[in-house]
Formats: C-alpha cells, sequence, structure tokens
C-alpha cells in the first residue's frame, strides 16, 4: 500500500506542517473557509491572496476563540480578524494573538508582497518582519525561539 507521504516523497507544506502539528497536540481548528469568507480577507488586505494564505484557511480557518496552542497564541477566523481589526487602535490586519492579547502577529503588505510582522515591541518600535505567512509558519514550527513567544 502506498502512503501519501511517498507521493510528495514525506515533505510537508508549512501549511500542511502546522495543521500536523495542531492536530497530534490535541489543538481545536475551525473548518475551512467558504470561498465567501475568503473573499472577505482578500478584500480587508486590499490584495490577491498568496497561496500559502488561501491554502491555511481553506484548510481551516484559525482557532475556536479562547483556543490556544503549546505556545499560547491563537490564530483567528476571518470573521475574529474582522471583529478585532479597529480594536488595537490601528488598521493593521492580526491573524492571532500571543498569551490572550498580550501582542498580536499580523498580515503586512510590505513592497508588492504580504509579510508576517508582530507588534510585540510596541508602538514606540518598528514591526519586526517574519518573511511570507509560509516562512512565519516554518520559523513558528523549527525555530520558535526567534519568534517573541518564548
Amino acid at each position: 500500500v502506498m502512503r501519501c507521504s511517498a507521493l510528495t516523497n514525506g515533505t510537508m507544506t508549512p501549511v500542511e506542517a502546522i495543521l500536523d502539528y495542531w492536530k497530534r497536540d490535541g489543538v481545536a481548528l475551525n473548518e475551512g473557509a467558504s470561498s465567501a469568507q475568503l473573499q472577505v480577507l482578500e478584500e480587508m488586505l486590499g490584495t490577491q491572496l498568496p497561496d500559502d494564505v488561501k491554502e491555511f484557511y481553506s484548510r481551516a480557518d484559525g482557532m475556536p476563540d479562547n483556543e490556544y496552542d503549546s505556545h499560547v497564541v491563537s490564530f483567528w477566523s476571518i470573521s475574529k480578524m474582522c471583529d478585532e481589526r479597529g480594536k488595537w487602535g490601528d488598521d493593521q490586519l492580526g491573524f492571532a494573538d500571543f498569551l490572550i492579547d498580550s501582542f498580536r502577529f499580523i498580515f503586512h503588505p510590505f513592497e508588492g508582497s504580504l509579510v508576517i510582522v508582530s507588534d510585540a515591541g510596541g508602538t514606540e518600535n518598528p514591526l519586526e518582519k517574519y518573511g511570507s505567512f509560509a516562512e512565519f509558519l516554518d520559523l513558528y514550527l523549527h525555530k520558535p525561539e526567534q519568534l517573541p513567544i518564548l
């Protein structure tokens, strides 16, 4: 019997890897977002969704409210992103929070692409960039010490 991993040489995308990690860790996830929800996210971002972001939200529309993983981070649903937008005193589009609203991870348009940033340093410090969503997920899984979550 051939396993799916044999078809992909055992490599997973960063999205598949984070979803697998959470599944093994018992983290609850929402069902994937609908096309209409993905369109709302695209409109909030003001740009076409990058493939990695579309893959993530198509497979899991974040975590249920008040669900956190072992890093005490909650990845938000598109609906929660709508609700949270503006509550932080800026127009940034957060997609996750650390330690019950201590700070956010944010989708940030930068030089024609979408990068992930954090406002962990507070409003007086520049936002630290972590690359694309896929690059951020890879850091999150394999080098979390490079993020302000530990």
